[in-house]
């Protein structure tokens, strides 16, 4: 380093404005990174800044909660009866029971050769009533008591409502039959109400 006149400065001087120059850079280059560091935050702070303010704006404006709907479930019973649907079967009738009790007699009576009468007639009577001798129905139209010819012999029958349908229990030339045949058959005494003990039995016993 020279100054005005061409002299040059000592050795020492230019030592110190080196050391000088030197620590001059350094700080302008920490201020100057200070300065950057600064200008992030700076710039940081506001970005956050401007993105709370925008999430409460859209919060409180623009963002809609969504509707709840509850739905109720209601049990309904459903009604399985169709009246209009519904078919009733007519009441059975003491006319039914005598139709089926011919319609036995003629295809099994006389063991299994048919009853030889082509019609036949029934009185209907009461579970107390007493016993007659002739062609009757109880008036539950469970139980039958009737007379029919076999060719030329006669024979008594009893019949009774299985179900639906009549059956012939027995057949027997007299009036009153085993008992063995009758006991446990439910039979009122206005359909029967005696029977033979054994075929030994010449009177009637009462069930």
């Amino acid at each position: 380093m020279h100054f005005l006149g061409g002299s040059r400065l000592p050795s020492e001087v230019y030592f110190c404005f080196n050391i000088i120059n030197k620590y001059l850079k350094q700080r302008a280059s920490m201020a100057h990174q200070k300065g950057f560091a600064h200008a992030f935050l700076i710039i940081g702070l506001v970005v956050a800044l401007i993105g709370a303010l925008g999430f409460v704006f859209w919060q409180n404006f623009i963002y809609k909660e969504p509707v709840v709907t509850k739905t109720e479930v209601v049990e309904v019973e459903k009604d399985d009866s169709k009246s209009e649907n519904i078919v009733q079967e007519p009441a059975y009738s003491f006319q039914d029971a005598i139709e089926e009790i011919q319609k036995v007699v003629s295809a099994e009576g006389c063991i299994g050769s048919g009853a030889s009468d082509d019609s036949f007639s029934f009185t209907q009577v009461s579970d107390e009533g007493k016993f007659t001798g002739k062609n009757v129905v109880n008036e539950k139209l469970t139980h039958a008591y009737m007379a029919y010819g076999c060719g030329s012999q006669g024979v008594s029958a009893l019949l009774k409502k299985e179900g639906s349908s009549w059956m012939l229990l027995n057949e027997d030339a007299r009036i009153y039959h085993m008992c063995k045949v009758v006991r446990g058959q439910g039979f009122p005494s206005s359909v029967v109400d005696k029977c033979y003990e054994n075929d030994r039995s010449t009177e009637p016993a009462r069930i």
